[in-house]
């Protein structure tokens, strides 16, 4: 078992992924492509009819506030093709910490802290192959293990944010080294705006919107040299129980070649992407958010059939206490 250390063109996905040698070439590229797709749930929304009235879904940043999250994501991938299936099975759990400094009418300065991370990886029943591997920030470092080694360096490691005023990432730059491979992309500005971007901004345009009403976000996700994955995600909101707004969300996803068919061929078979968020119109920041995530992919590549089967949870909460009870990392 080794981590996988190369640059991270999966984004965050990948950044949490263990390489085996059972998973390596197209088996790989399926793993990855997978995950990625359950981790992009948009949340910067576009298209909405317009309005001047209705419930204020913009964040509303003040300086000297902290705001503290756990993510937590548990995922089951199986691979098939030539005879043999490869599967994994991971628990995830990321604890951050966005502490505003400064609020201008244009920008906000912010600091975010890695808290806490903790990941289990176990190989699915009937697996051929396939490894396990555990780390978690709040035990002994064991320079033994490949993913302390790899993923420690970022809790060291404060980034300093700058946001416009939708909650969007301008600029991240770091007061220490936050390693390499897995590390560096985590502290990456497309890692940084999956985990941020979602917290601090649920909608764009007049940022206020009427229960009933959707809105819609497009977003491309490319999946070099077999093309990309288009995603619409529609957010509408279902309900308001001041200050609590209740906000659904579906993602309708179709696979773009890019025509290359040397390269290999991809298809999306199956997607359903579905959720719902809680929005603290006081604080505006997300209180919480759930997501669940199936899908399945399809590849021919050097004459070799394959198949990957997604089934994926997210929750993200808002830790509103100073001690909160040990998060459950373990895979199924």
């Amino acid at each position: 078992m080794v981590a996988a250390v190369e640059s991270d063109p999966c984004g965050l996905a990948a950044s949490f992924k263990l390489e085996t040698h059972e998973m390596t070439g197209p088996f790989r590229t399926l793993a990855c492509v997978a995950m990625s797709v359950a981790l992009t749930l948009p949340c910067h929304a576009q298209n909405a009819a317009g309005s001047t009235g209705g419930i204020d879904l913009r964040p509303q940043f003040t300086q000297g506030q902290t705001l503290r999250y756990e993510i937590q994501q548990q995922t089951k991938n199986v691979n098939t093709g030539a005879g043999f299936t490869v599967g994994q099975t991971t628990g995830q759990t990321i604890r951050l910490r966005l502490d505003v400094v400064s609020v201008g009418e244009e920008q906000t300065k912010a600091d975010l802290t890695y808290e806490r991370l903790a990941i289990e990886i176990k190989p699915t029943e009937g697996s051929m192959g396939g490894r396990s591997g555990s780390f978690d920030s709040d035990k002994p470092a064991d320079p033994s293990n490949p993913l302390d080694s790899a993923l420690r360096p970022l809790l060291k490691t404060s980034l300093h944010l700058t946001l416009d005023g939708d909650g969007n990432i301008t600029e991240i730059a770091s007061d220490g080294n936050p390693g390499t491979g897995i590390a560096a992309a985590m502290g990456g500005k497309e890692a940084v705006q999956f985990l941020v971007g979602r917290i601090v901004s649920p909608r764009h345009g007049s940022g206020r919107a009427s229960v009933g009403q959707s809105w819609t976000n497009q977003d491309s996700l490319p999946l070099a040299p077999f093309g990309s994955l288009e995603m619409t995600t529609t957010h509408t909101l279902a309900g308001f129980d001041a200050p609590a707004a209740h906000v659904n969300l579906t993602s309708k996803v179709r696979f773009k070649s890019s025509g290359n068919g040397a390269t290999g061929q991809m298809n999306l078979k199956k997607a359903n992407i579905t959720g719902a968020y809680e929005w603290d119109t006081e604080t505006g920041s997300l209180q919480t958010l759930h997501a669940d995530n199936s899908f399945e992919l399809g590849m021919s590549q050097q004459g070799i059939e394959m198949l990957a089967t997604f089934n994926g949870t997210l929750e993200i909460r808002r830790l509103d206490a100073e001690a909160d009870a040990p998060a459950n990392t373990k895979s199924d």
